[in-house]
C-alpha cells in the first residue's frame, strides 16, 4: 500500500510540539479507541533487524468492538525510510495511531489468518518474515509492526482495522557499540499514620505481590542475570517492607535498653504488659496469615540476591526534595544523607550516594552543594538541546544525563510501556546513536512502578553486538558544560516543597529527639520519629504537600502529649527565713515506661534555685524534690520550675510559685539584746527595790 501523504505532516507537527511542550508520560498514552480490533505485540524475535535469518513476530487480538468480525488476516507492515537521529525517533513516537507509517507485506505466507472474532474475544497470531521478504537495507530505526483487516459484512475496504506499531533497528555490523547503562529505580511514596505506622498497606501488598511494582524489580533483577544494572534506591522502600513484615507496629516508647537493676525474671510466666498476653506461636501465626508480611519476607529475600554484583547508586533516605532542601532545610537534608548512609551499612553491599531527582531537573544552588563523591543524574531535559553525549563537567562536578525518551516507550496505540515496546525503544534510540560516530553513549532509566508481564522478553532482545550494556558510574569522558547552562524552569520551582513543610519535619524532628532523651530504657524511637519526618519531605509528595504537612503535625503532637506527661507540681508559696532556705516540689511520671528528666529554675536576677542535674522516674512514679533557694535581696519573687530533658529543651509541663525572702536576721538580734539588756535592768531595778524595802 502507499503510504499516505499526511506522514510528512505529522511528523513535523510532532517535532513542533516536542519543542515547546515536555512529554506526557507514556503510561498515560491511551490506547486508541476508535480501532475495533486491537493489536498487541508480546514477541519481537530478534529485536533488530539481522544481517539473515528470520524475523518472528507475535501477538495477540481482541475484539473491542460490539460487532463480529470474520476473515481476520494480521500483516507485517514496514516503513521503507528509517528514522537516523533521535529528534526523528521522538517525532514519530508522537504522529497519531490513524496516520499510515509503513508498507504492508502481503506476500503469501507472511501473513496470518486468524478466522473470526466475537465482541470481547482474543486469540493470537504469529508471522514470520524471512530476511528478503522485508525491503530495507539502510542503517537506522524503521516503523514496523502489525496491521489486522477483517471484514463484519462482506465489504472490505483495505483500511486497517486494528494495529500494533514499533521500531526495528538495523544496525551495520561495523557500528562501533553504545555504551549502555540501564538505571532501575526503587523509589516510591512511604508515608507514616499519626502513631507511626506505614499507611496505605494494601497498596504496598499490591506493590508485593505478583504484577506489582516492587516484585517487578526482583523480576527485572534475575531476568538480566549477568548483564549489568545500576539501582536507584531509596532506603525508606526496603525499610518500610521491613516493617511491615513486623507486622507495621506503630511507634512505640516500649524499653529497648536492658535495665542492669532490675531483677532476674522468674521462671513463672508473667502477665504481658501489654496485657494481650499473646505468645511468639500466635505471632508468628499471625505473621503467616499476613499477606504483607508474607509477601515482603519473600520480596526481601529476593532482592538481597539479585542485587549482588551490581552497582547500588543510593538516593538520600526518604527521597527528598533536593532542590527546595537547599533552600529550606539543608540540615535535614544532610541528616537525610546520613541516615541514607547507616542503612547502606545494613545491606553489607558496596553502594554509593547519589542525587538524581525523578523529573531530572535540579536546581542550580541545589547542584553547586552536592558533596563531592556523590554521583549526580539529571535528565535532558535540563540540558541545552545540541548537547552530545551522557557524562559532563559542571563546575568540576561529574553530571551523569539520563535520555529521558526511552522511559517514554513505544508509538502505540498499544500500551507503550510493555517488554517489546519499551526494548524497541531503547534499541531504536541506541541505533540511531551508531550513526553520529565518536564513542556513542545512552543512558536509560526505567520507568518507575514499571512492571512488564515478562521481563525476559525486555533483557533477551538486548543481547546484540552494538549495545554493551555497562553500569553508569563506568561511563567517561566527561565534557565541559557551564553552570549557567543547566535548565530549571520557574515552573519547577514553583512545584517543589513548601517551607512550611521543611519545619513541620524539623520540629517532629527535634521533639523525637528530646523523647528519646527523656525515655531511659528507649534508644530508637528517635531513629523512628526522624524517619518519619525525612519521609516526609520526599519529591513524591509535591502534590499533596499539605495533607502530608497536616500529618506531620498531628505526628507532632502525638510526641508532645508523651513529653508533658511528665509534670511537675509546686507549692502555693514559699517563705526563706533567711537569705537562703529550702522547699520541696513533686515530679510525677504518667508514662508506662521510666524517665529521666530535669528542672530548670527560671527566676528574676535577685534569686537564684538549685536544682538536681537529673531525676529518674519509674513507670507511673513520682519523686518529691528538694530545691535549694538563694535570695540577694528581701521581697517576693517568682519561680517558674520547667521540666526538661537533660540538655535543658522543655518537655510542656511547668509550675510557678512565689518565694517571699525576709532578710530580718540582724534585726532580730538587736531586738534580743536590747531586750535582754532591759530584762536584766528590770531586774536589777527589782532587786535595788527590794533591799531598800528590807533595810528600811
Amino acid at each position: 500500500m502507499p503510504r499516505p501523504p499526511s506522514l510528512l505532516p505529522a511528523l513535523v507537527a510532532a517535532a513542533a510540539v516536542l519543542a515547546v511542550v515536555p512529554a506526557a508520560p507514556a503510561a498515560a498514552a491511551p490506547i486508541d479507541p476508535e480501532d475495533p480490533l486491537l493489536v498487541t505485540i508480546e514477541e519481537l524475535t530478534p529485536g533488530e533487524l539481522p544481517e539473515r535469518g528470520p524475523v518472528t513476530m507475535r501477538g495477540t487480538v481482541t475484539n473491542v468492538s460490539d460487532e463480529r468480525w470474520r476473515a481476520i488476516n494480521v500483516h507485517a507492515f514496514i516503513d521503507d525510510v528509517p528514522l537516523t537521529t533521535t529528534d526523528e525517533l521522538a517525532a514519530a513516537a508522537e504522529v497519531p495511531t490513524d496516520v499510515e507509517v509503513g508498507d504492508r507485506i502481503t506476500t503469501v505466507g507472511t501473513f496470518d489468518s486468524i478466522g473470526s472474532l466475537d465482541p470481547g474475544e482474543t486469540t493470537s497470531y504469529s508471522i514470520r518474515l524471512r530476511r528478503d521478504q522485508i525491503p530495507v537495507d539502510q542503517p537506522g530505526a524503521y516503523w514496523f509492526g502489525a496491521h489486522a483487516l477483517g471484514n463484519t459484512t462482506a465489504f472490505r475496504d483495505g483500511v486497517a482495522d486494528g494495529r500494533a506499531r514499533t521500531f526495528l533497528p538495523l544496525v551495520e555490523q561495523s557500528a562501533r557499540p553504545v555504551r549502555t547503562a540501564l538505571v532501575v529505580p526503587m523509589r516510591r511514596a512511604v508515608r507514616h499514620a499519626r502513631d507511626g505506622s506505614i499507611t496505605g498497606t494494601r497498596s504496598w501488598v499490591d506493590a508485593l505481590s505478583t504484577g506489582g511494582s516492587l516484585e517487578t524489580l526482583a523480576d527485572l533483577g534475575a531476568a538480566a542475570g549477568s548483564r549489568p544494572l545500576t539501582w536507584l534506591v531509596d532506603p525508606a522502600v526496603p525499610q518500610a517492607v521491613q516493617r511491615l513484615v513486623a507486622g507495621n507496629p506503630p511507634r512505640s516508647l516500649a524499653d529497648t535498653v536492658e535495665d542492669d537493676s532490675a531483677p532476674e525474671p522468674s521462671e513463672e510466666p508473667s502477665e504481658s504488659p501489654s496485657g494481650s498476653g499473646s505468645t511468639a506461636s500466635e505471632d508468628e501465626e499471625a505473621a503467616a496469615d499476613d499477606p504483607a508480611a508474607v509477601q515482603g519476607t519473600a520480596w526481601l529475600e529476593r532482592m538481597d540476591e539479585v542485587l549482588v554484583g551490581d552497582r547500588i547508586l543510593t538516593l538520600a533516605y526518604g527521597d527528598p526534595d533536593v532542590s527546595a532542601a537547599t533552600d529550606h532545610g539543608q540540615d535535614l537534608l544532610t541528616a537525610a544523607r546520613e541516615r541514607s548512609g547507616e542503612e547502606v551499612a545494613a545491606f553489607d553491599l558496596p553502594a554509593e550516594p547519589v542525587v538524581a531527582p525523578p523529573e531530572g531537573l535540579l536546581s542550580p544552588d541545589a547542584l553547586a552543594r552536592v558533596p563531592s563523591g556523590t554521583v549526580t543524574l539529571l535528565g535532558d531535559d535540563s540540558l541545552p538541546e545540541e548537547r552530545t553525549g551522557n557524562v559532563f563537567d559542571v563546575d568540576g562536578r561529574v553530571v551523569h544525563v539520563a535520555d529521558s525518551d526511552v522511559s517514554l516507550g513505544g508509538p502505540g496505540p498499544e500500551d507503550p510501556l510493555t517488554a517489546v515496546a519499551l526494548r524497541q525503544r531503547l534499541l531504536a534510540e541506541a541505533a540511531v546513536r551508531t550513526l553520529s560516530g565518536g564513542r556513542p553513549t545512552l543512558v536509560a532509566v526505567l520507568p518507575r512502578a514499571w512492571s512488564p508481564a515478562d521481563p525476559r522478553q525486555f533483557f533477551t532482545g538486548l543481547d546484540v553486538d552494538w549495545v554493551d550494556l555497562t553500569d553508569l558510574t563506568s561511563l567517561t569522558g566527561a565534557r565541559e558544560l557551564a553552570p549557567d547552562a543547566l535548565a530549571y524552569p520557574p515552573e519547577e520551582r514553583e512545584r517543589e516543597l513548601p517551607a512550611a513543610n521543611f519545619l513541620a519535619a524539623e520540629a517532629l524532628l527535634e521533639g523525637g529527639a528530646t523523647l528519646a532523651n527523656v525515655l531511659t530504657q528507649n534508644d530508637v524511637v528517635d531513629r523512628q520519629v526522624s524517619d518519619e519526618a525525612l519521609a516526609s519531605l520526599s519529591y513524591f509528595n509535591r502534590d499533596v504537600a499539605e495533607r502530608v504537612r497536616t500529618q506531620t503535625m498531628r505526628s507532632q503532637e502525638w510526641v508532645e502529649r508523651r513529653l508533658s506527661a511528665v509534670r511537675v507540681r509546686a507549692p502555693l508559696g514559699v517563705t526563706l527565713s533567711s537569705a537562703t532556705g529550702g522547699f520541696v516540689t513533686t515530679v510525677t511520671n504518667r508514662l508506662d515506661h521510666p524517665v529521666t528528666v530535669s528542672l530548670k529554675a527560671i527566676t528574676d536576677a535577685a534569686l537564684s534555685v538549685e536544682v538536681p542535674q537529673t531525676i529518674d522516674l519509674a513507670p507511673r512514679g513520682r519523686q518529691t524534690v528538694q530545691l535549694d533557694a538563694s535570695a540577694d535581696r528581701p521581697g517576693v519573687h517568682y519561680v517558674r520550675l520547667v521540666v526538661t530533658d537533660d540538655t535543658g529543651t522543655p518537655l510542656g509541663s511547668s509550675a510557678t510559685l512565689p518565694v517571699r525572702s525576709t532578710q530580718v536576721s540582724e534585726v532580730i538580734w538587736v531586738i534580743l539584746g536590747i531586750g535582754v539588756g532591759l530584762l536584766f535592768l528590770a531586774i536589777a531595778v527589782r532587786l535595788v527595790q527590794r533591799i531598800r524595802s528590807e533595810r528600811a
